[in-house]
């Protein structure tokens, strides 16, 4: 997600920053967290890869970049849309997993439900990228 945001033209680059931050939830401390929370304070993309240059997936993070594919306009709201979807649907599997954990300790027919809540989310995310 963020080397498809820096790969943005400037017009681009903070509405698309803002659009998903209202679509996608990362958890605190997440690379893709804090790349959004600076790029909304400080939207000059030189400045966001030096910055995230530093931290210790940094390296990982600039090989991606480099390999980041660019993508044409027209297609770049779905190419966005299923990006969105494959993040929610592992922000989903990791929450699944520890529900399905606390399940094993202690039994609850709350965690029961939002187990089955959170299954049938990752099942639509997945039909959002599958273009089902």
């Amino acid at each position: 997600m963020m080397a498809l945001l820096l790969s943005l033209g400037d017009g681009a680059f903070l509405e698309w920053v803002r659009y998903v931050s209202d679509h996608v939830w990362p958890p605190e401390g997440s690379l893709l967290g804090e790349f959004l929370e600076l790029a909304r304070k400080e939207p000059r993309r030189d400045y966001l890869r030096q910055v995230l240059s530093r931290k210790e997936a940094g390296g990982i993070f600039l090989e991606r970049l480099i390999m980041a594919p660019t993508v044409e306009e027209p297609r770049l709201p779905e190419v966005m849309e299923k990006t969105l979807a494959r993040l929610r649907e592992a922000y989903y599997q990791e929450r699944l997993a520890r529900l399905k954990e606390a399940l094993g300790q202690k039994p609850d027919l709350e965690l029961l439900k939002e187990i089955q809540e959170l299954s049938q989310a990752i099942e639509a995310e997945r039909r959002i990228y599958r273009g089902v």
